[in-house]
């Protein structure tokens, strides 16, 4: 969730890739808080946005969420939630949002590698910036 931060808050970041991690807060509630620590949760930010809303601040700007669909720390069910909260703020920058589901448990593995960097040399080189 680092990187979606930085992504919100970071005018210069010209894209961002969040691996493993993207869920809304109202299906991490239940059974999923005691995983986490309270970086997952900061004080007062529900009020200003949800997980999804923090990725999809600065749109159109390149985001990437890689989901791992049996990551047993985040449900599938807010994966889904925030996967579609995100597509729907995109939908008026076609191609500036990817959200791809690998069927894999809490990981950064070689194949969500692969995809990422793959993505952000596409980005990079299409941005005027770089």
């Amino acid at each position: 969730m680092r990187a979606a931060v930085l992504g919100a808050l970071g005018s210069g970041v010209c894209a961002v890739v969040m691996a493993a991690a993207v869920s809304s807060f109202r299906d991490l509630r239940a059974e999923h808080v005691a995983a986490h620590s309270w970086m997952l949760f900061p004080p007062g930010l529900t009020r200003l946005a949800d997980w999804p809303g923090v990725v999809a601040a600065r749109a159109p700007a390149p985001r990437m969420v890689l989901y791992a669909a049996a990551d047993p720390l985040f449900p599938v069910t807010g994966m889904r939630r925030a996967h579609r909260q995100i597509a729907d703020t995109y939908r008026d920058a076609p191609g500036r949002y990817t959200g791809l589901f690998f069927d894999a448990p809490h990981r950064f593995d070689r194949a969500m590698q692969e995809a990422a960097f793959a993505w952000l040399a596409e980005i990079v080189r299409g941005d005027p910036r770089q």
